[in-house]
């Protein structure tokens, strides 16, 4: 679990480079947006059988469901910004 803790804040650090526009988040907010992209991202993974737990697929699974994860909250954030 501490593991799973640790590649979502380095994937929601990266995916914020990779997520389009610029950002209304902070640090923390992406960190904790990373976190819970990479449990639902491994967890997908795992449940849909693309891989078993601990193999490096799921660090890529992390930064995929972090960066959708960012994106989302960064289109609902502008839209209320309006």
């Amino acid at each position: 679990m501490i593991w799973t803790v640790i590649i979502g804040v380095l994937a929601g650090l990266m995916a914020a480079d990779y997520s389009r526009g610029r950002e209304p988040s902070g640090f923390a907010l992406r960190c904790v947006l990373g976190v819970v992209g990479a449990v639902l991202g491994s967890l997908v993974g795992e449940w849909a059988g693309y891989y078993r737990s601990g193999a490096a697929l799921g660090f890529v699974m992390a930064v995929i469901g972090a960066s959708l994860l960012l994106t989302v909250f960064n289109t609902v954030a502008r839209r209320r910004a309006r």
